[in-house]
């Protein structure tokens, strides 16, 4: 299975989006462009907290995103991430009513 892996570079201002072991730095100016732009930080922390959430709103499982992200345990994938599932208490709610 080929992965895509997304880090920081040393610098800060490097990141590194590579598949299994082949790495491609992406840097060239754009620290400069961003601030030419107005445009804020965008950290890796942010990019794989975005992916979850859409993960999340795609109606993936939790157990699937706890293997993507590498977490030990689903109890850390869920205390990080929880807030974003959607209640389910109306859904409940109107399948319990309907089962009457």
């Amino acid at each position: 299975m080929r992965m895509l892996s997304i880090a920081s570079g040393s610098s800060g201002n490097s990141i590194y989006i590579g598949n299994d072991h082949t790495h491609i730095l992406v840097d060239a100016g754009i620290s400069k462009k961003r601030i030419e732009e107005g445009l804020k930080t965008i950290r890796v922390h942010d990019i794989r907290h975005s992916h979850v959430a859409y993960l999340i709103y795609q109606g993936v499982e939790p157990l699937i995103i706890k293997e993507r992200l590498g977490h030990k345990d689903i109890q850390m994938t869920l205390n990080t991430y929880g807030h974003l599932y959607p209640s389910q208490q109306k859904k409940v709610a109107e399948m319990l009513d309907n089962k009457r």
